[in-house]
């Protein structure tokens, strides 16, 4: 009724959670175009806050699932108000351990909602959700590292030690914003595959567009997942020298070889085994036993 909402108009402004908590569930009932000023409103207060407790992680989420459908561009702002990293502490030693994070959600909310929103932007096509998350992420690791190392032509991160696998494992221990980022383009880059595949070659490229390994790594993971879709992308990996002496990638690597086995050509494995023949006695690990397979 016209009457909740004009009521709700009245209500000052307030930190109180469950005043903001229960507004936002009254919004959910009628049309973004009735409570788009009130939306805006919530808006500005998420930004005011430094910390989001009790029941505003998952009202969060509703609201941005709320608007995403009639205006993505501002469930963007939405999620960025929400998930935006801050950092303290100096970077001048270009140590990122000496950076600390602080996040408006404890971190297991924080990673578990980043996903949760990632996967719905992308179930619908829309990838604006996903360009905000790489420049966060690309924000965040630049704040960090500011002088970084090249390795196999791409900036050195050390996510092959923070953040080990790009998939779920239990060999990943990362609770960080960062991770939580990783996670929601992974997720993205899923969703898409699964629900709206015309739009995972302009993932990709936004991926390829990064020069942080962890870009990399996800580029090479997410093209593991459905290869026979994707082989000259594949190809161009495969046949690129730099990427088996590299070992800040070699996990990911590994994952796409081993997945296009099947749908590669016997030129293409012949390919592969001469790359691997070529470079074996300067390389610090044993290809020709981890390519058994391609015999």
């Amino acid at each position: 009724a016209p009457e909740v909402l004009t009521a709700l108009e009245s209500i000052p402004m307030t930190d109180n959670v469950s005043v903001r908590s229960d507004t936002i569930e009254a919004l959910l009932n009628y049309p973004l175009s009735e409570t788009l000023g009130l939306v805006e409103r919530e808006l500005s207060w998420i930004e005011s806050q430094s910390y989001l407790y009790l029941l505003m992680p998952d009202k969060i989420e509703q609201l941005i699932n709320y608007v995403l459908p009639n205006d993505p561009k501002l469930a963007v702002k939405i999620a960025a108000a929400s998930f935006k990293i801050h950092l303290l502490g100096d970077a001048s030693e270009n140590r990122p351990a000496r950076m600390k994070e602080v996040l408006k959600f404890d971190s297991w909310h924080y990673t578990h909602l980043i996903r949760k929103v990632a996967i719905e932007f992308a179930r619908i096509g829309n990838l604006d959700l996903a360009v905000w998350v790489s420049q966060e992420l690309d924000r965040v690791l630049t704040s960090m590292m500011l002088e970084p190392t090249i390795a196999a032509g791409v900036k050195d991160d050390f996510s092959w030690i923070w953040h080990r696998t790009i998939e779920d494992h239990e060999q990943n221990h990362d609770d960080s914003g960062k991770g939580g980022l990783i996670q929601a383009l992974r997720e993205s880059g899923k969703s898409i595959l699964e629900h709206k595949g015309e739009k995972f070659g302009v993932l990709l490229s936004l991926l390829a567009q990064n020069d942080w390994i962890v870009f990399r790594r996800l580029y090479l993971y997410l093209l593991s997942i459905r290869p026979s879709e994707y082989l000259p992308q594949i190809r161009e990996q495969i046949f690129e020298k730099t990427n088996y002496q590299a070992p800040h990638i070699r996990h990911e690597f590994v994952l796409l070889l081993r997945a296009a086995l099947g749908e590669l050509q016997a030129s293409d494995i012949s390919q592969v085994l001469k790359i691997v023949g070529e470079l074996e006695e300067s390389l610090r690990v044993n290809w020709t036993a981890i390519l058994h397979d391609f015999r």
